[in-house]
């Protein structure tokens, strides 16, 4: 890859314009047209959306993805961050909501998110500018594809989500385990990598469901932090061999797919 160049500017909001040919979208006729479809991907989100940037504003270490409009002078046609961008112009003008078809319902919900907001703070937005489209492309992937091999942004799983808010309703069971099985720590290294990278979503579901709880005895207890701690009636060995079968199990079941 090419190290690009790139130009950071604060662009008026009436400037931004969608982007018609948005791979979300697969291609949109008009503007609004395009706002449409950015809102019926998923209307629950959209109305999301706009409520947290109505409540805490926009995420202040990421931009839009911009290069300028070949038709209209001045114009810049947003390549990444359609979404937000199409927020923003609905909380600051709803009635850009009456050039589409959705549903009343829906729309009178939005308008509703929309009272009282106050758009001063969006009158500029923050847009890295890119010389076309081609040389976006090549970070825009890296934002949409889980990673790109580890080039880009990678989602958290459940484990690492769980570390971060301090819930510790499956990482002390998990430590648990890693401090008393009847393993060599190089073994469970390797088990505990093979969980956080292939099984995370799993083991949680198992060990926080109704049933999970329900034969492993557990209950969870806030601590003075509000932290999740988990506690069990049955005996330690018991909760032991079960979480370690179930991690052998789920470790058989992926490789013999």
């Amino acid at each position: 890859m090419t190290r690009v160049n790139t130009e950071t500017l604060d662009v008026d909001l009436d400037a931004l314009l969608l982007d018609e040919e948005n791979p979300r979208l697969g291609s949109a006729k008009s503007q609004s047209d395009a706002l449409q479809k950015l809102i019926e991907l998923n209307p629950v989100h959209f109305r999301n959306m706009m409520a947290s940037i109505k409540e805490n504003g926009t995420d202040p270490g990421d931009s839009l993805y911009v290069i300028e409009d070949e038709v209209n002078e001045g114009d810049y046609i947003v390549l990444d961050g359609n979404r937000r961008l199409s927020a923003i112009k609905v909380l600051c003008n709803s009635i850009l909501l009456d050039g589409t078809s959705i549903t009343d319902r829906l729309k009178k919900r939005l308008q509703k998110i929309s009272e009282d907001f106050a758009p001063d703070e969006f009158s500029e937005i923050r847009c890295v500018r890119f010389k076309d489209r081609e040389e976006a492309n090549q970070w825009i992937y890296r934002r949409h594809t889980g990673g790109a091999d580890g080039e880009g942004r990678i989602d958290w799983g459940p484990l690492e989500i769980a570390r971060f808010t301090h819930d510790r309703s499956v990482t002390d069971l998990l430590a648990f385990v890693g401090r008393n099985a009847d393993m060599s720590d190089d073994d469970w290294e390797e088990k505990r990598k093979y969980i956080e990278s292939k099984q995370s979503s799993n083991i949680e579901r198992l060990l926080t469901s109704s049933a999970g709880k329900a034969h492993l005895g557990l209950t969870y207890a806030k601590d003075e932090h509000d932290i999740n701690i988990p506690m069990t009636v049955r005996p330690a060995k018991l909760v032991l061999d079960t979480i370690v079968k179930i991690i052998d199990d789920l470790e058989q079941f992926h490789h013999d797919r």
